[in-house]
């Protein structure tokens, strides 16, 4: 067969720009710079809106509505706790007020109360009641002789106006001058004017007889948040120009230091973050005087008595196991008579276990905290966790943006749930959360746009290596094209591969005894079977050559295996011609087998796009391309189906059977050639007589010429027609006559092409 001739190449213009297989890549990193400079720009965004408004003190009113809304769900996530054991409670309940009357009971019912108490041994009594105005002169004085008679301490509300649109009645001066004379106000560590507490507008003072025999009063006030709910604490309100104290500050004092101690306790800190010192137990409040409610539970968590069973005397030693020793809140229970308020855990909700819900915190020290490190902390969460998350989102598949999102606000809401409420740290999750959900949808969104533009672009760029390679090489190949551009240098280069050719044996006899029709249609089957071949072996069809087949292996793609998979494509090629062969045999459409020859060469060569703009191709130029061609031309001397280079089978490996054939001179190149035989797979080999052969080889280099001819004749006895034996045998035959020169080593000058 004649070296390869020139195949008309491709002539029209190309669909896309070499280029846009780089310029993929080249936007994915820009995008991916672009996303992750948004990503830190919005962390820095929640990271200094969230640092102003815990420095400030106050929430944005969306985000303060979310994280108030989260906290009562914290509550019912976490559940009840044991409550105080200093606290119980005396509710006024409706078979009260079926027995007793209508409510308010008289003062004189209130005076036998207090003394069953005192019996009961109840430490100290807190009223959430408010005695503003005088009964008959009787109820009174039985009242004030009640709360003068008993031992223990027992605290009166009373109650502020701080609402702009209350109704603010008017309080004699002669009540106020009483009020603040017979009530202790807050010492402060600065005049109350640099604070920022809760500024009453007028008072509904104690009745000034009960306030005296009293052992102490405070107010009553229920702090309202978002929602209707109570949330907080208020433990100390500005009334013209002096602190006051809430009723639970003063029983809490009472409970800590004992009756007639004075106020142990103190409003010190600074306007913007205010504390209050009870002997030495310091509770943090919010510049307005509120503390955060840590609710023990829903109603009923406290233990109770009602006011008929207080008074049933049957009941005294079973009165005495739940009050005794303890502060006892005492307050309306029955619905339709008392003050009611919603709390996370249940709307209306008696005002009096509320009261014994601030008690409890003030005494077991556990309402709900913010302290600057956990802000700390949480600016840090915020910036980290956005920037991580940024990370991820860019260089993870976009498919994996729910799950890390998901894990992502989990995480956070996990570690408020499991470590901070249940320490009494009030987290707040909100705006880390939504910050990773801004994140998550801008980041998403530009890597969808990426996405979409880099499949646009690799279509393009498919389409334009498609119009280059498609009838060179398998589409899988044109997908690592694309997955791997580097591999693809369009401009030409000088590269290491495999080349195969190939070519049956005789074609134009058996072309000149079919019918045209016939003759394309074997033909197309012929190269079909052969291309598939090549294909599956990541090999390139670089030209047909009438019923001659050029491929190279290692291009357009590097393949560092390039040399087997030539190999293997040669035996897949004479396996796909004997399939081939028994169709057409048991068709009739040939009388006797196609036969073809294979030649396989190993080494560098230029290979790239060649021709002119009007007419190209891509393939493979040099030295070593004819020796490939020279290879194939030889399988008709030496009688063999597939001949490769010494190269080839060195670089090949050990999984192929080759046997050595000789050492030939090709025509136009000096150098002798050491070629083998492609035998197959080494695992199907089974025939012994190639070892005679290669003893006969050995011999006929040494000019040992009956050492060689004999084992030519046992390689021939085993195989009658082995085709190298035969050629040895009768070369041997030709130098037993001829003279040779000193230098001869051997080799073989080969005429043919």
């Amino acid at each position: 067969m004649a070296p390869p001739s020139s195949q008309p190449g491709s002539t029209a213009a190309p669909p896309a720009s070499v280029g846009g297989v780089e310029d993929i890549a080249r936007a994915g990193r820009r995008d991916r710079r672009t996303a992750l400079l948004l990503g830190v720009g919005l962390s820095v965004l929640f990271f200094v809106t969230s640092y102003a408004a815990d420095r400030s003190g106050l929430l944005p009113g969306f985000f303060e509505r979310i994280e108030v809304g989260l906290l009562d769900l914290k509550f019912h996530a976490r559940g009840p706790l044991e409550p105080s054991p200093q606290v119980a409670l005396l509710a006024i309940e409706q078979p009260s007020l079926d027995r007793y009357g209508q409510f308010p009971f008289s003062r004189e019912t209130y005076a036998d109360v207090l003394l069953a108490l005192e019996r009961a041994g109840a430490r100290q009594v807190v009223m959430d009641l408010v005695f503003s105005e005088p009964a008959t002169p009787a109820e009174d004085q039985a009242l004030a002789e009640a709360l003068q008679a008993v031992n223990m301490p027992v605290l009166l509300g009373y109650f502020f106006y701080t609402g702009s649109n209350e109704m603010v009645p008017a309080v004699p001066p002669d009540r106020q001058q009483s009020f603040r004379r017979l009530t202790r106000s807050l010492p402060t560590g600065r005049p109350t004017t640099d604070h920022h507490l809760v500024d009453a507008r007028s008072i509904q003072p104690v009745l000034p007889r009960l306030q005296q025999a009293a052992d102490g009063a405070g107010f009553v006030n229920l702090r309202v948040g978002a929602g209707g709910i109570v949330r907080h604490a208020q433990l100390a309100i500005e009334w013209q120009g002096e602190a006051y104290p809430a009723i639970e500050v003063q029983a809490a004092a009472v409970a800590l230091a004992g009756a007639g101690s004075g106020l142990p306790a103190m409003l010190v800190g600074t306007p913007g973050a205010p504390e209050l010192d009870i002997l030495g137990h310091t509770v943090g409040l919010d510049p307005s005087g509120g503390a955060l409610l840590n609710y023990p539970g829903p109603p009923g968590t406290f233990p109770q008595v009602t006011m008929m069973e207080l008074l049933d005397e049957t009941r005294a030693e079973a009165n005495a196991k739940v009050l005794g020793g303890k502060t006892v809140v005492l307050g309306p229970s029955a619905v339709g008579i008392g003050d009611t308020r919603d709390t996370p855990f249940q709307p209306s909700t008696p005002a009096v276990e509320i009261h014994a819900a601030v008690l409890d915190n003030l005494l077991e020290g556990r309402f709900l905290r913010r302290p600057p490190w956990l802000m700390l902390v949480e600016w840090l969460a915020m910036l980290t966790g956005g920037l991580l998350l940024s990370l991820v989102l860019l260089w993870a598949p976009s498919r994996f943006a729910i799950p890390a999102i998901a894990l992502g606000l989990a995480s956070v809401l996990a570690i408020d749930l499991a470590v901070c409420f249940p320490r009494g740290l009030w987290a707040q999750p909100v705006a880390p959360c939504l910050e990773l959900v801004c994140i998550a949808v801008v980041i998403t969104a530009l890597r969808l746009r990426q996405e979409a533009n880099s499949r646009a672009a690799q279509e393009q760029a498919r389409e334009h290596l498609l119009w280059l390679f498609g009838r060179y090489v398998a589409p899988g190949v044109i997908d690592r094209m694309l997955g791997d551009p580097e591999q693809v240098r369009l401009g030409g280069e000088r590269r290491e591969i495999s080349m195969l050719f190939s070519d049956i044996r005789g074609f134009t006899s058996v072309a000149e005894q079919m019918d045209p029709e016939q003759l394309i249609s074997l033909l197309n089957a012929y190269l079909g079977s052969m291309t598939d071949a090549i294909h599956r072996e990541r090999g390139m069809l670089d030209k047909y050559m009438g019923d001659g087949i050029m491929a190279l292996f290692g291009v357009p793609v590097s393949d560092p295996h390039h040399a087997a998979s030539a190999c293997h494509a040669a035996l897949a090629k004479l396996d796909a011609l004997g399939a081939l062969n028994r169709a057409a045999l048991a068709e009739g459409t040939l009388d006797e087998p196609l036969k073809i020859g294979i030649g396989i060469n190993t080494g560098t060569v230029a290979v790239g796009n060649m021709g002119s703009e009007q007419r190209f191709e891509f393939t493979a130029m040099g030295d070593e391309v004819n020796v490939a061609s020279r290879l194939e031309g030889l399988t008709k001397l030496y009688g063999v189906e597939c001949i490769v280079s010494g190269s080839t089978r060195d670089a090949a490996g050990d999984g192929f059977g080759f046997r050595e054939l000789d050492r030939v001179r090709v025509k136009g190149r000096r150098g002798a050639v050491t070629i083998h035989e492609l035998l197959g797979n080494r695992s199907d080999l089974r025939a012994d007589h190639y070892d005679h052969y290669e003893r006969a080889l050995a011999s006929y280099r040494q000019r040992r010429w009956d050492e060689a001819g004999a084992a030519c004749r046992m390689v021939l006895d085993a195989a009658p027609q082995d085709g190298p034996a035969r050629l040895l045998e009768k070369r041997i035959e030709e130098m037993r006559k001829a003279p040779l020169s000193d230098d001869w080593d051997g080799s073989y000058t080969a005429t043919e092409k």
